[in-house]
């Protein structure tokens, strides 16, 4: 199905505003990053989670105002039906936060407790943890630099690669400002982000590269946009569909790790969508001309 056709659209001309625009993003992106930093979960800092449901209606307020009482800052998200999610991290204290918190409500007659569920990581798993998923991240982009300079050529790599930091950068920034809770279920939205940018790169990268064997005395600009442009249509439809999932996921969801999920989803689709034609061909572009400059 083609969604456009003819397209003739002059990216590699726009390049400097798209550099411009993803530029500015980034850098607002890292001073919230120095600033705020990240709201990192209690798989990183270690922690307990805990979901408690109430038989009798209970008010946030309440709930929080036990947990002070306690002693312990916890954030209180309402899951609806006399649900609430709380996170508290162990900042100190001593491991099995969890089974106090549940002793502490079921032993107050002023909450009826129906059911708890407790997920606890301890800190020296959460540093870990922590380590792991910048590892993981690190070595990915590694392997994948040495496999797209080893299929493709090393400007193609580089191109890919920066895209791809582009995009997990511009998305880390959103949570950033947002205060959004960074967690596993959130760093496998960043390798799926990793893994949809790179498989639309390459379709692109793959039709530059078969156009740079048929256009032969072509200019090397009106390769890259017609490669762009002849994978156009595959790629708007490719991000709608994927969106109209991340989008459900991101309505239907409720409060939690799935929504944050999807939140990660839909800003990287629509990031990594945008890097594929605005980002990663014209660094292509430019490497190209500069190489011919220095040849001249």
């Amino acid at each position: 199905m083609e969604l456009l056709t003819n397209v003739n659209i002059d990216f590699i001309a726009k390049r400097r505003i798209a550099f411009a625009i993803s530029g500015s993003l980034i850098l607002i992106g890292l001073v919230f990053l120095v600033i705020n930093g990240l709201n990192l979960g209690i798989d990183f800092r270690g922690g307990a989670q805990i979901e408690i449901r109430f038989a009798n209606p209970v008010t946030i307020d309440q709930v929080k105002a036990k947990l002070s009482q306690l002693g312990y800052k916890a954030i209180v998200t309402d899951a609806g039906k006399n649900t609430y999610l709380i996170s508290i991290r162990h900042e100190g204290k001593s491991a099995n936060i969890g089974r106090t918190v549940k002793a502490a409500f079921q032993s107050d007659k002023s909450f009826k407790v129906q059911d708890v569920s407790i997920s606890e990581v301890g800190p020296n798993i959460g540093k870990d943890l922590r380590k792991a998923a910048l590892l993981s991240i690190f070595f990915s982009l590694l392997f994948l630099l040495g496999y797209i300079a080893w299929r493709f050529e090393l400007k193609f790599a580089v191109g890919d690669i920066l895209a791809l930091v582009h995009d997990v950068t511009i998305t880390l920034g959103f949570f950033s400002i947002f205060g959004w809770e960074v967690n596993l279920p959130t760093l496998a939205a960043f390798l799926t982000i990793i893994g949809y940018s790179l498989n639309d790169t390459i379709v692109v990268f793959d039709r530059i590269r078969e156009n740079l064997r048929l256009l032969k005395g072509w200019r090397y600009a009106d390769i890259i946009n017609r490669g762009i442009n002849q994978t156009l249509s595959r790629t708007i439809i490719t991000s709608l569909t994927t969106l109209m999932a991340t989008i459900s996921l991101l309505i239907l969801a409720g409060p939690g790790e799935v929504r944050i999920f999807a939140i990660a989803l839909t800003i990287g689709v629509v990031v990594g969508t945008y890097s594929s034609i605005f980002i990663a061909s014209p660094i292509v572009y430019r490497w190209y001309m500069r190489s011919q400059k220095k040849k001249a």
